[in-house]
C-alpha cells in the first residue's frame, strides 16, 4: 500500500459509518518531456486569440461551452461552482447487487480502502458480508466538484472501491460481422490447440515487464554516459497469409504441453473358480 493516502472519507449504510483511508490502487508510468528551444532552454507556450492572432493571458481566459460549432456560451467561474454537487467525504451505500454485474469496462480508476482508526470492527463486518454473499456495493462518492458513482467491492480482507463511468459515458460495440468471416472447424480446432499450448495455472502480472518504460531507461542511461543511439530499422510487415497456414505455424513454434499421461487399466480383480455342477438326481416315478 502507498506510504500516504490520496484522502479520507467515510462509508455510510444504514446507520453504519465505516471512517476509512484511500489509497490509489494503480497508476500508469508516465515518462514526462518538456519542450526544449534549440539553445537548450525550456519552452514557454503563450495564449493567441484565435481569430484576432492578439496575444492574451490566462487571467483574461473565460470558460465557454460550444453548444453548436462555433458558437459558445461563457459560465463565470462563480456560475460554475454554484452547479458542483454538495460537498461531503460520505461514500454513501445505496445498494448491494451480486458480484457478477461488475463490468470491468466501466471502471475509470481504482481505490485501495484501509480502516481509519477506531473503524476496524465496522470495516471488517462490511468487507466479511459482502465476501460471504458474493456482493458489491453500489453508491455515491463526492470528490473535484463532482458526484461519483462508485463500486466496492471485497479483495481478500480488504474492501478496494472502483470510481466508474455512468452509462451514458461507455461506448456500445457496434461492429456487425459479415457471415463470411464466420471460422472453419479446421480453424478452430487449431486455435484450440494453440490456447492449449499457451494455457497456464494462473495470470501472474509480476511476470510482464513494461518494455517501452525499460527502452526508455536504457536509452536515457546510454545517452546520458555520451553513447550515440541509432534509431533501429522499421522491419516490414509479414504477407497476410490464411488463418489456418497462420495457426499451423504459430503451433510449430509454441511450446507443446506436457502429455499427459495415459490412464491405466484398472487391474481385475481375482474371480472364484468355478465349480462343476454334478448331474442331478432323477426321481424314480
Amino acid at each position: 500500500m502507498a506510504a500516504r493516502s490520496s484522502g479520507s472519507a467515510v462509508i455510510s449504510f444504514g446507520l453504519i459509518s465505516v471512517p476509512v483511508k484511500l489509497y490509489i490502487a494503480a497508476s500508469s508510468e508516465a515518462f514526462s518531456f518538456k519542450r526544449i528551444s534549440p539553445e537548450g532552454n525550456i519552452t514557454s507556450q503563450k495564449v493567441f486569440d484565435a481569430v484576432t492572432n492578439t496575444e492574451i493571458t490566462i487571467a483574461e481566459c473565460q470558460k465557454g461551452y460550444e453548444y453548436e460549432k462555433g458558437n459558445y456560451l461563457i459560465l463565470q467561474d462563480e456560475e460554475l461552482k454554484a452547479l458542483e454537487g454538495a460537498k461531503s467525504n460520505t461514500i454513501e451505500l445505496i445498494e448491494f447487487v451480486k458480484d457478477t454485474n461488475f463490468n470491468p469496462l466501466a471502471v475509470e480508476k481504482g481505490y485501495y480502502l484501509a480502516p481509519d482508526k477506531g473503524a476496524e470492527r465496522a470495516y471488517r463486518l462490511l468487507s466479511s458480508v459482502l465476501k460471504k454473499e458474493s456482493q458489491m456495493a453500489v453508491g455515491k462518492y463526492y470528490a473535484r466538484g463532482r458526484d461519483h458513482l462508485v463500486v466496492m467491492r471485497p479483495q481478500d480482507d480488504a474492501l478496494v472501491m472502483f470510481q466508474m463511468y455512468y452509462a451514458n459515458e461507455l461506448r456500445p460495440f457496434e461492429y456487425k460481422f459479415s457471415s463470411a468471416t464466420e471460422p472453419t472447424e479446421r480453424e478452430l480446432g487449431l486455435a484450440k490447440m494453440l490456447v492449449a499450448n499457451l494455457a497456464s495455472d494462473a495470470f501472474d502480472p509480476s511476470s510482464f515487464v513494461d518494455e517501452y518504460a525499460a527502452r526508455i531507461r536504457e536509452v536515457v542511461e546510454r545517452k546520458r554516459a555520451g553513447e550515440v543511439f541509432e534509431v533501429p530499422k522499421q522491419l516490414n510487415a509479414a504477407p497476410v497469409m490464411d488463418l489456418a497456414a497462420l495457426l499451423e505455424a504459430s503451433l510449430a513454434a509454441s511450446p507443446q504441453p506436457k502429455a499427459a499421461p495415459l490412464p491405466q487399466p484398472a487391474p481385475l480383480e481375482a474371480s472364484a473358480e468355478p465349480t462343476e455342477k454334478k448331474p442331478s438326481k432323477k426321481k424314480k416315478a
